[in-house]
């Protein structure tokens, strides 16, 4: 018997999976409950419960971003509904997401001010640091506060990357040219 483990806010839900069954396709009504092993209907309502509880936990930290309901609910609609999704985005991902969002939303006035765009910018970048180091990163780490640290973060990290690079020692040499006239 395998478990599947959803990590939720601060405790687990625990669903007992037996691996011979397609979790997708119920079994009959009035299925014999062999073994203490939980049927496929009762193994698919609690994932459905714990994709819901992951659901309202990332629409109420990208609240606690400064983002409206309809916002958080614009970027849960479009497939970002864990920090896990966020980081597979890079960060042109992430801008044109955002402005998929204002474009696709003018007539309903839907705003997502610029401090919540920058938070949720910092939130990438802390989640994608997290995930490199091997460290968890969990939904409730996820306010304005820590955005704004991870926020200086980012931006000293662009501009160390950005002053190392032109403070090259050695000049590039000129590109060479191919219709240069040699003489001998």
């Amino acid at each position: 018997m395998a478990y599947c483990h959803l990590y939720t806010y601060s405790y687990f839900i625990q669903a007992n999976v037996n691996p011979n069954v397609n979790p997708i396709i119920p079994q009959r009504q009035g299925a014999v409950n062999h073994g203490g092993n939980v049927q496929p209907i009762d193994m698919a309502a609690q994932l459905l419960a714990a994709v819901q509880i992951q659901r309202l936990m990332m629409e109420q930290a990208l609240m606690r971003l400064g983002l409206s309901e309809v916002a958080a609910r614009e970027f849960m609609d479009n497939g970002i509904n864990s920090l896990q999704r966020l980081r597979l985005l890079n960060e042109d991902g992430l801008d044109r997401l955002i402005k998929q969002i204002h474009r696709d939303n003018q007539g309903a006035g839907l705003l997502i001010p610029f401090f919540s765009q920058e938070s949720v910018h910092a939130t990438h970048f802390w989640v994608n640091h997290m995930y490199t180091l091997g460290l968890p990163y969990e939904l409730d780490l996820v306010t304005e506060q820590h955005a704004t640290l991870w926020n200086q973060a980012r931006k000293s990290e662009k501009e160390a990357a950005r002053t190392s690079s032109t403070l090259d020692l050695v000049k590039q040499p000129d590109p060479f040219k191919k219709e240069t006239k040699w003489r001998q």
